[in-house]
């Protein structure tokens, strides 16, 4: 049963849009999302939650504000990133112990997930509305907020003349 009950409370969210006046939409979606362009580049695959209201008006648009959230997590160039970082600091820590220093620098990389927020207002636009399946278009525009969380720590790293821990040694 629970595998089923996200599945339910879609289709009974569905059930209540519809059973509402035809002119007015109230829906709720979930799914899955791909990262796509150069975003794909630092992330994998998440969900998407999507709550939205539209209001048909008597042609053939309608009036549509939606609010939804996604998360994805972090790979691929952060990844490779961190371990960049670690092997330099590795690097480093054997050239301090040949000097006779300690060599005791560690990296600590702190990651969590890629979260999007928006809140868009759209005007869609439907040229064939009494078609069982018809393209639309969609005109429109929003607020985003989305924070990509990376950040990483040096300590204790050996100094071969370099300004900053994370520069390769002069």
């Amino acid at each position: 049963m629970r595998r089923w009950l996200p599945g339910l409370i879609v289709l009974a969210t569905m059930g209540a849009a519809s059973s509402a006046l035809a002119r007015d939409y109230f829906g709720f979606e979930a799914g899955a999302a791909t990262a796509v362009g150069q975003t794909a580049d630092f992330s994998s695959d998440g969900m998407t939650l999507d709550l939205r209201w539209r209001h048909h008006n008597k042609g053939r648009s309608a009036w549509e504000i939606e609010a939804a959230y996604t998360q994805m997590g972090l790979g691929g160039e952060i990844l490779s990133t961190i371990d960049e970082y670690e092997a330099m600091s590795r690097h480093k820590n054997e050239a301090a112990q040949q000097q006779g220093g300690p060599g005791e620098g560690y990296v600590v990389a702190e990651y969590g997930t890629l979260d999007i927020y928006h809140l868009t207002a759209n005007y869609p636009f439907f040229p064939l509305k009494n078609a069982r399946v018809a393209p639309w278009r969609s005109f429109g525009g929003g607020i985003y907020s989305w924070r990509v969380p990376f950040r990483v720590r040096f300590y204790r790293t050996p100094f071969f003349g370099e300004q900053h821990a994370w520069l390769p040694m002069a």
